[in-house]
């Protein structure tokens, strides 16, 4: 089955809309909106599948359409997901990517020289 946004994209251009622009004045979204939502980066909401499938002449796609979609099995709702055992790359060590820090990360104190002084 096709993702959603290229199914309403398909619709739009079944219907005769051209492109995102044409569709977006009949629908008095903004351009971004349709864009968007064709491409993946919005998630349409039903009001949304409504107005689409009304404007595109297409009203027997709405149920098929705007039903719930269910969320990926091992993603928990409503949080950003990372595997089990994993850390954000900020927290990686550089010298041996355990995340732990190790003796040689310290920087030895002879490498700062303020500026306008001299070594010695």
């Amino acid at each position: 089955m096709k993702p959603l946004g290229a199914r309403l994209r398909g619709l739009r251009k079944d219907a005769g809309y051209p492109s995102g622009r044409a569709f977006a004045a009949a629908t008095g979204w903004q351009e971004s909106k349709v864009s968007r939502i064709e491409n993946g980066r919005q998630n349409a909401s039903e009001e949304d599948i409504r107005v689409w499938c009304e404007k595109t002449g297409a009203r027997e796609h709405i149920p098929d359409l705007a039903e719930p979609r269910r969320p990926h099995p091992r993603r928990p709702p409503g949080r950003a997901w990372r595997p089990r055992g994993t850390r954000p790359p900020r927290f990686r060590s550089i010298v041996n990517g355990t995340g732990r820090r190790s003796a040689s990360r310290k920087i030895p104190a002879a490498t700062y020289v303020p500026v306008g002084r001299s070594s010695s």
